[in-house]
């Protein structure tokens, strides 16, 4: 979308919170702790903007993002917040949080760190009593999908709902595992690789989960998008030992990957390649 409108009246909203931003550049942030749910902005006092719509359901309060956020940087590196609060102008809300620089890509290199990560969040953060699992809930958002797809192409919505009975039979395999408190969407894009090791960013997925949540999105990382096996390995010799049989991974896994063909045919693409690599797997699991 075009930030470009709606700066000076970001940059108004910053000066009444106390942040004197000069000149702020909308920059693409997709991967970057942005993604398709926000644009971003960076200023040049060295301070970084994340705006969403108020009223986008896609995404948890922004209230309870910066709270997991701050909670998490009790224990890991993270990308932090400069302000407790969002802020809200027009109809966008906006956190403020530091510029950290990156050193590079993080690629199958970084694996082991990447386990280490997630396992100091899964055995330090506490968790409250009142708080719900919310991070990834992949059949809720891949029906949403294919509800929105009916108006438009009813034959590829018909078909994903084929998908649907799997997904479920493949989550209820999981069992009952105990809650952690999770990253949510820990996919190696958002982690930064700095000079003083990953720095963990994008908290609008953060919630109490089975630690397969987090841990799925690892393996979607190194084996499905990096193609690495070695990585693999890494990842979960970083993490250490499992109280779970790993396969119940590779089905959380498919259930991410059937989200994220609902969520592509929702935006008109071509999703033929993604089903037959769902069979692929399907075939493997069952």
């Amino acid at each position: 979308m075009d930030a470009a409108p709606h700066i000076p009246a970001l940059l108004a909203a910053l000066s009444l919170a106390g942040f004197e931003a000069g000149t702020l550049t909308p920059f693409d942030d997709a991967g970057r702790g942005g993604g398709s749910k926000r644009w971003t902005a960076l200023s040049d006092t060295g301070f970084v903007v994340r705006c969403a719509d108020t009223g986008d359901d896609r995404i948890q309060p922004a209230e309870t993002e910066l709270d997991w956020a701050l909670r998490f940087a009790e224990h890991v590196k993270v990308q932090r917040p400069l302000l407790a609060v969002p802020i809200r102008f027009e109809s966008w809300t906006a956190t403020v949080w530091e510029h950290v620089v990156a050193s590079g890509e993080v690629t199958g290199a970084h694996a082991f760190e990447h386990g280490q990560v997630l396992r100091r969040l899964h055995d330090r953060v506490s968790l409250r009593g009142d708080e719900r699992f919310a991070a990834n809930d992949q059949l809720s958002a891949a029906r949403r999908r294919i509800d929105q797809l009916c108006s438009v192409d009813r034959s590829t919505a018909h078909v994903l709902r084929t998908y649907l009975t799997d997904a479920e039979t493949f989550l209820e395999a999981e069992g009952e595992l105990p809650n952690v408190a999770l990253h949510g969407d820990s996919l190696n894009h958002n982690l930064l690789s700095t000079t003083d090791g990953l720095v963990l960013i994008d908290f609008d997925s953060s919630s109490p989960g089975p630690s397969t949540v987090d841990l799925a999105t690892g393996l979607l990382s190194y084996r499905h998008h990096l193609r690495d096996e070695g990585a693999v390995a890494q990842f979960f010799a970083g993490y250490g030992p499992l109280s779970f049989d790993q396969r119940v991974l590779d089905r959380v896994v498919w259930v991410k990957r059937f989200r994220q063909a609902c969520t592509h045919a929702a935006r008109g693409d071509d999703i033929a390649s993604r089903l037959d690599e769902l069979d692929s797997l399907r075939a493997i699991l069952t």
